[in-house]
């Protein structure tokens, strides 16, 4: 809900569904790299959608009238879980450009590394060819958050002289390395 005093705005060309699940994955992102063990959204559905009040509208899916459809921060969410899954917060990476973070995450039995990636800025940043260093990766998949996709869109990438390239936004993707 717009008028609500805790809205996500439209930023550029991202409507308010995407901006609320850019900011939601970020906070979740920002929680486990502040040692935050686990975390939970207030409220799974909206309330009522079109009342400006706090919280009406905050839901990862539609009202009890809408059949409580999802909305793209559902699927924004759902994707991070799956991707995430196993893993621990392990660092920040310096990613070289003041605007972008990086996040590592291992798995359990470290043969795993995902990494979370993202601009963290509220303007609508882009940068292509972004390079992460993998080192000797055997394997280098990367998972971008989509809307109506559970588990979003996947992609292997091309390891060349130990980094992959790929293109940054506010919307984290997730870059699986398996070592």
């Amino acid at each position: 809900q717009p008028e609500s005093v805790q809205a996500a705005v439209a930023i550029d060309t991202n409507d308010i569904y995407e901006v609320q699940g850019q900011w939601i994955l970020r906070s979740f992102l920002e929680a486990a790299a502040s040692g935050i063990d686990k975390a939970f959204l207030f409220m799974l559905r909206d309330a009522n959608a079109l009342d400006p009040n706090k919280y009406n509208s905050c839901g990862l899916t539609n009202e009890l009238w809408y059949g409580h459809q999802p909305k793209k921060s559902w699927f924004y969410v759902n994707t991070m879980n799956q991707q995430l899954r196993n893993t621990r917060f392990e660092r920040e990476v310096n990613s070289g450009n003041p605007t972008v973070s990086v996040y590592q995450f291992n798995s359990q039995n470290a043969d795993t590394t995902v990494y979370a990636v993202w601009c963290r800025t509220s303007s609508n940043a882009i940068i292509n060819n972004f390079e992460l260093n993998v080192g000797a990766a055997i394997q280098v998949k990367m998972t971008l958050p989509v809307n109506q996709k559970p588990n979003g869109n996947a992609s292997n990438l091309t390891v060349q002289s130990g980094k992959v390239s790929f293109r940054v936004t506010e919307r984290p993707v997730f870059i699986q390395v398996i070592n």
